[in-house]
């Protein structure tokens, strides 16, 4: 393998700026003094956080004589050094050499003034020593030649305090120096496996704790002696957000802290070549420049570098911090101390410490691999057969296996994933691995996959698995069953690994849409693979930067893409890239098999097949035209190879106005619409066929089969001329983004517009969430690239809004939030008066084209203006789609990203009756004129480029004739390689390109550039930056980047930029307007699963139990395959797929692409169940018999997602404080409902036949149960009509089984990985005092404390162990303050079902208007006064007319939480009127309480418990009684002031008390109450209870 290109060390061929870039000058640091100071030094008294500024007289001579230390200085945290009057030359190194002797300088600033005279700042952190250099004038050395300056000093005491997420004020960091730190992993749930030690080295070397609050981190730094002479220092950079666990615990040698964090952090390495980390042109240095990202610590070896990447790591590793991510930090007792005041600070920010006195640890002494990686040594001389052929063996010595192909891989998914740790696998689970795959015919019936599938079930669970032998025990892992043994034609498995600095993470294959080679490979499909370069898992993409200091990651690539990825005897090595591929750092490895049965298939047999690429020089463009195989197409059925035309392109004065269109024949259309399945057919589609691509448009003159491809489409010549689609052309709606609103301003649309606009979106957003008819309209108009606004529109129509089903308004908000998003993020205003359409030309001739003399003129005639045609559909006007109408008048047309004045034109839309058949979904450009009209629209061109046409009159600018921008791309960069072949180099230029696309950073610094300059985006900074742009989009084909300096990066931003505070303005333009309009706008995406489901739909069909097994069946595979999918895109919610509404951004890439991208991996999914479904029946698609089946898909949905609603709202052992909480019903922890909208329209037929106006009797998703689930018990929806009972089952270890499924409830909650081990999913021998981590992700709701009076026997019970959910499962939440309690048996467990059951004297009945009724006042015999937030009390007046907080009689199972009391509606129960309410009487019924009128409210509450406290909550919201038969009953609030300080919750007194005494009428004895009693312990014993 060769060494880092030149590429990566020297400056390639760049583009540079026409003019230099000009530098502002920024505001000087104020200062003040408590005293004035003297020409001469002397004491000064300082006052803590201020800062004294001490500027003399010029001397006639430097100061002699003694300066006097100012008092206090070596207090100060450091000083802030000023040099002014430098050299115009003058660099950050300049002023480092002149004073870097002084003190350890950490930040240096270079600028000019004012008057334009350069100066720098620098801190010294500490102060140095020497005052005597920093006082009035002197001389300094630049490059041999002596300079006067004058220098001035700022005292910094202190940072100030910063103040934290609950607004308690911290330092902005603290520094603690370690006795050493251990780094290894967690084999066990309680015990730490050591791997490595550091100790500090001496006073220079030491070993240091940063927790940075301000930065939201953890530094850890420590130093390694890798020979007697060599010591080499290290960095781990440790996010809050990245930590799992924090527990605290005592080894032998004192106290110490035990980091676990999610994944590998980032890694860096401190470099000892000081001047080098000052790069030219960058006029700031800070000590972090110091260091460098590393990926392997130790001394990296030569021969390493020709060495293939694989999972089990590298052996000259010293510690491997991609693996072991576990770390054990100890302290002295100094530094014991500090660390408790962070600790204390933490919290704030929801890291709290865990006290464990059960985590052991052991200490490997020498560093080996896992024994795993022995057992699985793959040095096998030769393969027979493909991947997917049986491989497993045993050798004679039987030590050493190899595991089938599938096996191994997703052995590795696990292993790389950290779901099984390499330490926790032994002989016995990879000999069972071989038993369940060598015997193809299986006499128990087993399927010879199970090893696979078993070992795909625990990737897709996400769940740390401590005990890898308890796969094989669980009933859910052996049953597991995917779906994708059935996939589209045009699809295919694919497998993908992703390779970040320190780890090698190999993904589980998903179906995906394939391209030309796959198809044509599909014998050894099995041996591609997708590739991707990521920073750390949880930093993101691999940014483009200048310097060296991220070398060592780009030449991990280097050596990632010479010598490949190795996974035992498999060895992938580079194929080739796509052009969509490189822009996410990605591309295509293949492994070359030894025998296959269609012969040999190598990398260069693949290549030759793809076609001659000889011809080309270029490797930017050589990769660019192999890239074009690798696009993602659907292959046109029914036909080998269209009858080509070629047919001439059309130039005028050296520009191509047909560069990349093409036509095609009304048939091939027709063919093509339906294969994809299209109720019409587009006018044009985006194609790939043989070495031809661009766009081909539908024209009536075109013959047969014919293609017309014009030398623009010429690219290569290929062996393959098979016809492939990738999109097809489809009218959507036009929007407004940052890029287009800042050009649209510089050419004189005012601001009001877009104001107006935002406030008028924003408002219909929100009205929409209420007013279907409004919702319906914006649907239709505002149509996105995937047409999911118009099928919601069609869902609405139907009537699911009205019946409020949970899908339904689930969709409709996300697209509301979806919208909100992306008008806060990226100012994405909807113009309902546009298009977003393909480019094509106007075969005719008719279009008038642009004239150079209107360029730059104040006023033109219309009629002068270019022309276009487009037509859109009035599907909102008459409902009809096949209705169009043609647009006429003013126009503007544009292409993102716009970011040159000239990018967006004015034309003038006309009506062409020979161009009619061009249906909506594209626009004509002229083929005349002295340029065409695309190449001035940001350059670009008619191969598949995607217009923006408003015809919106307000946002016509006023300036028509802008002079455009000259797009010439640069001419590609020869090949310089030398020996290298095109295909070595090609691989390099992946790297090439990751390290300088500098692409994102021109686009921020344009935007904030012209939102800064009066001028906008006509400023010359702009100007030159746009065309800085145009030469990085052209990068990836020319190999020429653009020569982006820190020169160019603006120094402040506009707020609406949301960048650092300090660096930010508040911008006064357009865009800063609008942001302010919607920055407070929330949009979160949360489940309505509370809704009921359609009765329409429930009660259509009389449906067989058959019928609902299979539809039961298929929905646990389309869970799967939409969890994949979820996992494959990184996408939160099945909510987000199905719509293509995605929230999160791509952790790798840009969004520009993404709607695109899911849009095709849903509709991919939604044809293959579709299918499944259709065979399910028999193969009908008609009606009556696809109906009850969908009818069918629907109602195991809405079963599945009762029995989880029931799950959630039942209490259940939480901690390792053994808390009993409620789950956190999220979008991410709920079951999955979005299967039966496979068949939205179907469903709406369905529904149809009911009036969607009429109030309906819906059944609500609530359930009762006052008995455990066990064995074959049932659970009966008792207040259901009897035919729409359902029943449920549970296997012995506790898993739900729902028609002869088992449901994977909330195993897909970001709970905490540390599951408690068990033996074949049972909590039978868990130690007493095994401690689980709680998690962060769930609300603490209904939290109790139990007292040990309540349970029986010893701390034992089921858990949940990420392989199946436990009927008394282990939640690990996240909670206030809370105290260790005794766990009851599981049996007790289940009982405290009743805890939930509430037990209530009186119901509460609540009204529309009022939250709470008058009944309740008439209960308590008080005027209602108010209710409290969220329903949590109601406020009554007393006997003395004062107002009282007293608490709900009901507990809020029944009556959910509501900020808003007129929304909540409790459910009636059978036979209750529904005019006076349900009573809610217990079976049991309840004793007569006698309520004396004259009583209080609190002293009611006392009369009605009449029963001893056990037990309270922890934040004071309940506490529980023994009920009649001893059985544990919960009561809601007595005290209506929850605390998480106990303590501070003070007893509101009464008049003329000096303490509260709620005294009874007979009186009480004196009670004496403790301080750190909590509230509700004060009034247990007040009320002698």
């Amino acid at each position: 393998m060769a060494t880092l290109p030149r590429w990566i060390g020297e400056t390639p061929p760049t583009a540079s700026l026409t003019s230099a870039q000009q530098s502002r000058s920024r505001p000087q640091p104020t200062a003040r003094a408590s005293q004035r100071p003297s020409p001469r030094g002397q004491q000064y008294s300082i006052r803590a956080n201020e800062t004294v500024a001490l500027d003399r007289q010029r001397p006639t001579r430097p100061p002699t004589g003694n300066v006097i230390v100012p008092a206090g200085w070596a207090s100060w945290r450091s000083i802030l050094v000023t040099v002014k009057r430098l050299p115009r030359f003058a660099t950050p190194l300049h002023v480092r050499n002149n004073f870097y002797r002084y003190g350890n300088i950490i930040y240096i600033d270079v600028d000019d003034d004012r008057r334009g005279q350069r100066m720098a700042r620098f801190r010294f952190e500490p102060p140095p020593k020497d005052i005597t250099p920093f006082c009035g004038f002197r001389d300094v050395n630049i490059d041999g030649r002596k300079y006067g300056v004058r220098i001035d000093y700022t005292a910094v005491i202190n940072d100030g305090n910063f103040t934290t997420p609950l607004g308690n004020a911290c330092p902005p960091f603290e520094v603690i120096n370690p006795a050493r730190v251990r780094f290894g992993v967690l084999i066990e749930p309680t015990k730490f496996l050591a791997l490595r030690e550091v100790t500090s080295l001496a006073a220079e070397n030491p070993v240091k704790l940063v927790v940075d609050f301000r930065k939201r981190k953890f530094m850890l730094d420590f130093p390694l002696r890798l020979a007697p002479t060599s010591v080499k220092a290290y960095r781990v950079d440790i996010k809050f957000d990245a930590i799992k666990d924090v527990h605290q615990v005592r080894w032998d040698r004192g106290f110490a802290i035990v980091i676990t964090t999610l994944d590998s952090p980032p890694v860096w390495e401190k470099r000892r070549d000081v001047h080098n980390t000052f790069l030219k042109d960058r006029m700031t240095w800070n000590e972090n420049d110091m260091w460098q990202r590393t990926t392997h610590i130790g001394n990296y070896p030569q021969e390493l570098r020709t060495k293939p990447l694989s999972t089990d790591g590298d052996e000259s590793q010293v510690i491997d911090l991609g693996r072991w991510t576990t770390y054990s930090i100890e302290f002295d007792r100094r530094s014991a101390s500090t660390w408790t005041g962070i600790e204390a600070h933490l919290r704030d920010w929801n890291i709290k410490t865990q006290s464990d006195s059960s985590l052991t640890m052991e200490i490997q002494a020498d560093r080996k691999k896992a024994d795993v990686w022995a057992m699985l040594d793959d040095n096998i001389s030769s393969r027979a057969g493909s991947l997917n052929e049986e491989l497993a063996l045993v050798e004679a010595a039987g030590i050493h296996t190899s595991l089938r192909f599938d096996v191994r891989y997703q052995l590795e998914v696990c292993i790389s994933h950290g779901i099984i740790n390499e330490y926790s696998i032994g002989t016995d689970f990879i000999e069972k691995l071989i038993e369940l795959t060598n015997n193809p015919k299986r006499m128990d019936g087993q399927d010879p996959d199970r090893a696979r599938l078993v070992l795909e079930y625990a990737a897709d669970q996400g769940k740390r698995i401590w005990r890898p032998m308890d796969l094989f025990s669980n009933e859910a892992a052996m049953k597991y069953f995917p779906s994708t043994m059935i996939i589209p034609e045009y699809c295919a498995l694919m497998r993908k690994v992703i390779v970040t600095p320190t780890k090698v993470y190999f993904k589980t294959p998903t179906v995906e849409t394939t391209n030309r080679v796959i198809r044509q490979f599909k014998h050894v499909r099995d041996n591609f693979i997708r590739l991707q370069f990521t920073d750390e898992v949880l930093e993101g993409r691999i940014n483009g930067c200048e310097g060296d200091r991220f070398n060592n990651i780009f030449q991990r690539a280097i050596r990632v893409v010479s010598e490949g990825i190795r996974m035992g005897s498999w060895h992938w090595k580079f194929l080739a890239f796509g052009n969509s591929q490189i822009r996410e750092n990605g591309a295509f490895f293949f492994c070359e098999p030894e025998v296959s049965e269609h012969g040999v298939v190598t990398r260069d047999e693949i290549r030759k097949w793809m076609g001659s690429f000889d011809h080309i020089e270029s490797i930017p463009k050589y990769a660019a035209r192999v890239g074009q195989c690798f696009s993602t197409t659907r292959l046109v059925p029914g036909i080998l190879v269209p009858t080509i035309v070629k047919i001439p392109d059309i130039e005028h004065h050296g520009y191509c106005f047909t560069d990349g269109v093409g036509k095609i024949s009304p048939l091939l259309a027709e063919m093509i619409a339906r294969d994809w399945d299209l109720e019409e057919v587009p006018p044009a589609f985006q194609f790939r066929m043989g070495g031809c691509k661009g766009v081909l448009v539908t024209w009536p003159d075109i013959k047969a089969t014919e293609v017309h491809i014009r030398k623009s489409q010429e690219k290569f010549e290929a062996v393959f001329n098979g016809l492939e689609v990738i999109k097809c052309a489809q009218f959507s709606c036009a929007t407004l983004n940052r890029q287009t609103i800042t050009i649209l301003s510089c050419l004189g649309v005012p601001d009001h517009v877009f104001e107006d606009m935002m406030a008028a979106q924003v408002s219909s957003y929100n009205e929409a969430m209420s007013n279907k008819e409004l919702a319906v309209k914006l649907l239709e108009q505002c149509v996105d690239e995937n047409q999911t606004t118009l099928a919601i529109a069609k869902m609405l129509s139907n009537g699911f809004m009205g019946t409020h089903d949970p899908f339904v308004q689930t969709c409709l908000q996300l697209w509301r939030s979806w919208s909100i998003k992306s008008l806060k993020e990226k100012a994405r205003l909807t113009v309902g008066q546009g298009a977003f359409v393909l480019g094509c030309v106007d075969e005719t001739g008719t279009l008038q084209g642009h004239s150079k003399s209107i360029e730059g003129q104040a006023e033109i005639d219309i009629n002068k203006l270019p022309q276009i045609f487009i037509t859109v559909p009035k599907a909102w006007e008459a409902h009809d789609p096949r209705h169009y109408r043609v647009i006429t008048g003013l126009c503007i047309v544009g292409r993102n990203p716009s970011l040159h004045p000239g990018d967006i034109r004015v034309v003038n839309a006309v009506d062409v009756p020979a161009l009619h058949h061009l249906r909506p979904g594209v626009v004509a450009f002229p083929k005349v004129g002295d340029r065409d009209i695309p190449s001035m629209c940001s350059g670009g061109d008619l191969d598949g480029d995607d217009f923006f046409v408003i015809w919106d009159q307000n946002l016509i600018p006023p300036e028509w004739g802008h002079p455009p921008m000259n797009y010439e791309a640069a001419t590609p960069a020869q090949d310089r390689s030398g020996e290298k072949t095109k295909e070595e180099v090609m691989a390099y230029f992946l790297v090439l390109y990751m390290k300088l696309n500098n692409l994102p950073l021109i686009a921020h610094a344009h935007l904030a550039q012209a939102d800064f300059e009066v001028e906008g985006a006509k400023h010359p900074k702009c100007l030159n930056l746009a065309k800085l742009h145009s030469t990085a989009v052209d990068f990836v084909k020319t190999g020429i980047p653009a020569n982006w300096t820190r020169s160019l990066e603006p120094r402040r931003w506009p707020h609406f930029m949301e960048k650092s505070p300090k660096n930010s303005y508040k911008s006064m333009k357009a865009l800063g307007k609008i942001y302010d309009m919607v920055k407070h706008e929330k949009c979160e995406l949360k489940g309505d699963y509370d809704h009921p489901f359609d009765n329409r739909i429930l009660s259509k069909f009389n449906l067989s139990k058959d019928l609902l097994k299979k539809a039961r069946q298929l929905k646990t595979q389309y869970d799967i395959a939409m969890r994949r999918i979820m996992g494959q895109l990184e996408i939160g919610s099945e909510f987000e797929v199905w719509t293509t509404f995605v929230l999160s951004r791509p952790r790798v890439g840009t969004a520009y692409k993404l709607q695109e991208k899911v849009g095709r991996e849903s509709a991919a999914l939604k044809q293959t169940f579709r299918e499944l479904c259709v065979q399910a029946v028999g193969g009908s698609r008609e009606y009556d018999v696809l109906a009850p089946f969908v009818a069918a898909m629907y109602r195991v949905t809405w079963e599945e997602l009762r029995i989880a609603l029931l799950e959630a709202r039942q209490p259940h052992i939480v901690g390792p404080d053994r808390m009993i909480k409620l789950r956190k019903i999220t979008p991410q922890s709920m079951p999955l409902i979005s299967f039966p909208w496979l068949f939205d329209t179907v469903l709406g037929n369905i529904a149809g036949g009911g009036d969607p106006t009429q109030r309906l009797h819906v059944y609500p998703n609530k359930m009762k149960s006052a008995k455990p689930l066990r064995g074959e018990a049932v659970t009966i929806l008792e207040d259901q009509p009897e035919d729409l009972k359902m029943g449920i089952t549970r296997t012995d270890d506790g898993q739900a089984i729902h028609r002869g499924e088992i449901l994977h409830l909330f195993h897909h909650e970001k709970d905490d990985d540390n599951a408690v081990v068990v033996e074949g999913g049972r909590g039978s021998d868990v130690p007493e005092q095994t401690s689980t981590p709680v998690s962060e992700n769930e609300d603490s709701i209904g939290v109790w404390e139990l007292d040990p009076r309540l349970t029986g026997r010893s701390t034992s019970g089921d858990e949940d162990q990420g392989m199946g959910e436990a009927s008394g499962s282990v939640q690990n939440i996240s909670t206030p303050e809370v105290k260790a309690t005794t766990l009851p048996p599981p049996d007790d467990v289940e009982e405290l079902i009743s805890f939930y059951t509430p037990s209530p004297k009186k119901q509460v009945v609540k009204t529309e208007e009022g939250g709470a009724s008058e009944d309740d006042a008439n209960t308590l015999v008080e005027e209602y006064l108010d209710m409290g937030p969220g329903d949590q009390a109601m406020m009554v007046a007393d006997l003395e007319e004062k107002p009282e907080i007293v608490a709900p009689l009901l507990a809020t199972e029944l009556a959910p939480l509501s900020q808003d009391p007129s929304e909540v509606v409790l459910p009636l129960s059978e036979g209750d009127d529904p005019e006076l309410g349900s009573d809610f009487e217990p079976e049991g019924g309840y004793e007569e309480v006698v309520i004396e009128k004259e009583m209080s409210g609190l002293e009611k509450l006392a009369k009605i418990l009449g029963e001893e406290c056990v037990a309270i909550s922890p934040d004071d919201q309940a506490m529980i009684v023994p009920g009649p038969d001893e059985k544990p009953e919960i009561v809601s609030p007595l005290l209506a002031v929850p605390s998480l300080e106990p303590a501070e919750v003070e007893v509101p007194l009464s008049e003329g008390d000096d303490g509260s005494d709620f005294e009874p009428e007979g009186g009480y004895e004196e009670v004496v109450i403790e301080a750190e009693v909590s509230a509700l312990e004060r009034l247990a014993k007040v009320l002698g209870e």
